[in-house]
């Protein structure tokens, strides 16, 4: 059962929130080395995104399982991976390649973080809720892989799935999967669904509007 576990190390309070998770699924992993200073940037918004267990007085830290990662392509940590940035400018902004398997531990030294084993499972396919995940990427971010978003009743929302830029990604939609009931008139427009892509067959007059 996917849950939140929270946790007490004895000197500050930790979270586990699995909620990302579908479901436990077996397969879909690979092994990736990652950069821990990436995920203790100087920007405390995203740190504490990227982190939990953080205090003045912790000596371990957490790196938050489910968060979006990339491969550096330029500057000291090339070849590693680090947390998806759009802002970043060493390649973690170009894609989503996977998602962090599982939370990892982190001693907090004065030169900074520092964890026993670099190396760490990266999910690259399965079933997610993504409005779970520690870092939530834009509509538009491109991903890696094989996800599909899952919502509360176990329905598929969008395939997740490899987008470059000027291209389009498009997935099957079920008959009868959208409804005015879990849609706001105008929610699905041309501009997000290739033309002719949901029909009056598949959704219920009046969640396009007309003139779309």
């Amino acid at each position: 059962m996917v849950q939140q576990i929270v946790s007490y190390s004895g000197v500050v309070t930790h979270k586990d929130d699995k909620r990302w998770r579908f479901s436990e699924q077996d397969g879909g992993v690979v092994s990736v080395t990652i950069a821990p200073a990436l995920f203790n940037p100087t920007d405390t918004a995203k740190r504490d995104k990227y982190l939990t267990g953080v205090g003045d007085e912790a000596t371990v830290v957490w790196i938050n399982s489910g968060i979006p990662l990339a491969r550096v392509n330029s500057g000291e940590y090339e070849g590693l991976f680090g947390p998806y940035d759009p802002d970043a400018t060493d390649g973690r902004q170009e894609k989503i390649w996977g998602l962090l398997e599982s939370q990892i531990e982190c001693n907090v030294k004065f030169s900074g973080l520092t964890v026993g084993e670099p190396m760490v499972g990266m999910r690259y396919r399965g079933d997610i809720r993504k409005r779970y995940l520690p870092v939530i990427p834009a509509d538009d971010a491109v991903w890696g892989g094989d996800f599909w978003d899952i919502d509360e009743d176990n329905t598929i929302i969008a395939k997740l799935s490899l987008t470059e830029a000027g291209g389009s990604s498009q997935a099957t939609v079920p008959d009868g999967s959208i409804t005015t009931a879990k849609l706001a008139n105008g929610a699905v427009t041309t501009e997000k669904l290739a033309d002719k892509a949901v029909t009056a067959a598949k959704v219920a007059d009046g969640v396009i509007p007309s003139g779309k």
